[in-house]
């Protein structure tokens, strides 16, 4: 079953062939589904980032308190990783949307911090349900320059949190 057919056959209100995607949003059923959904099946960002997330929604923060680059997966080839997080605000029953972003983090394989931190630029104007989103693309360094690896696996999305 696919998301958006799970989605509207958790509807409560309508009958068969009626059911609506944002119904099923409204409950917690419908919001857990949208973080368990695996949108990039070659890059699992929860796989390449194995580490505990926190979501402060009152600052619009992500923050990963105990990093560590050796734990981070690489593809063959990459020599850096850019992590990409954002509150995408949308309304399911408008089908209305806008991406609110933070400054990418480009970190090269020997990184030596240990804590990421990433706050969106501006704040969601609350147009719907606000899902806490991640990117991941991979690079090479070559000769100082970086360029986009173009492999299935090089590129990862997933809903990390849902806003309550």
């Amino acid at each position: 079953m696919t998301l958006f057919t799970g989605l509207k056959a958790l509807d409560p209100v309508n009958g068969h062939g009626e059911r609506l995607v944002y119904r099923g949003l409204e409950l917690d059923e419908g919001k857990r589904s949208l973080v368990r959904f695996t949108y990039t099946p070659d890059c699992k960002p929860k796989n390449v980032l194995p580490f505990d997330f926190e979501m402060d929604w009152t600052t619009y923060t992500l923050t990963i308190p105990k990093f560590q680059m050796k734990q981070v997966s690489f593809i063959t080839g990459a020599t850096h990783i850019a992590l990409q997080f954002g509150v995408l605000d949308f309304n399911f029953k408008a089908l209305d949307y806008k991406l609110h972003l933070a400054d990418t983090l480009v970190l090269a394989k020997d990184f030596a911090g240990d804590s990421l931190s990433f706050a969106v630029t501006e704040t969601p104007a609350g147009l719907g349900l606000e899902l806490g989103v991640i990117g991941i693309r991979y690079y090479q360094d070559i000769d100082g320059e970086l360029y986009l690896l173009k492999a299935k696996e090089g590129v990862g999305i997933s809903v990390l949190s849902v806003k309550d």
